[in-house]
């Protein structure tokens, strides 16, 4: 819950991590010890996120992480959700299945994402070396993905706030919800993002360094 302990964290020269949260996580200490590791953007995920608990300990922790990227921009840490808007949109976000992600099993299995290898194997696309990419968009599992990742296919997200910037991947819908649609006004998943959200657009707003500036650019 501190930081990662030195021994843990690659010593090879990795650019890039994934990495879940635990609650009551010190921010400024796992800032920290990615700087030092050379770490150069990290996606943010909680390690549980059962509860309204789990979701306000994550959301503490993940604005005082972008505080401390902000006191110190020299280090040139970025958080990859951030990185991702602010390069591309949401279709860039890593972790939406088929838009942004493909996942492959030991077994060389092809997933709709990493998520779905690791949790929801009713999306197992089928196995690298027996398809080619174009027979992805014959998948039954990779059709209903890319129809409920569209807010305009779902009542429930047709009229939000949020819809040009959601990445709520179906597969987690699934796994949590037991619909690739989801049912929005009782996932966590949605109330996280939209949390998410809500920190970095006020960051953005007030910032006056480089990620305000290619914000700026994009409005």
């Amino acid at each position: 819950t501190g930081a990662p302990a030195k021994g843990w964290l690659p010593g090879f020269e990795a650019q890039s991590a994934r990495a879940t949260v635990n609650a009551g996580a010190k921010a400024e200490a796992w800032a920290e010890r990615l700087w030092s590791a050379g770490i150069r953007s990290v996606l943010l995920e909680p390690a549980a996120l059962e509860n309204a608990a789990d979701l306000k300990a994550f959301l503490s922790f993940y604005e005082k992480f972008l505080d401390a990227l902000a006191a110190r921009p020299e280090n040139g840490l970025r958080e990859e959700r951030l990185e991702a808007f602010l390069e591309g949109g949401p279709t860039r976000v890593p972790g939406i299945d088929i838009l942004s992600e493909l996942a492959y099993g030991p077994e060389g299995e092809v997933f709709t994402s990493e998520y779905a290898l690791r949790s929801v194997p009713s999306l197992k696309l089928g196995f690298a070396g027996r398809m080619r990419y174009r027979d992805i968009a014959a998948q039954p599992a990779a059709r209903a993905c890319l129809a409920a990742t569209h807010a305009d296919n779902q009542p429930l997200c047709s009229g939000c706030a949020y819809q040009a910037f959601c990445t709520i991947a179906p597969s987690k819908s699934l796994a949590k919800q037991g619909s690739v649609w989801g049912r929005m006004p009782e996932s966590l998943s949605c109330a996280l993002h939209m949390g998410i959200l809500d920190l970095a657009f006020a960051r953005l707003s007030k910032e006056k360094g480089p990620f305000a500036t290619r914000w700026d650019a994009l409005r």
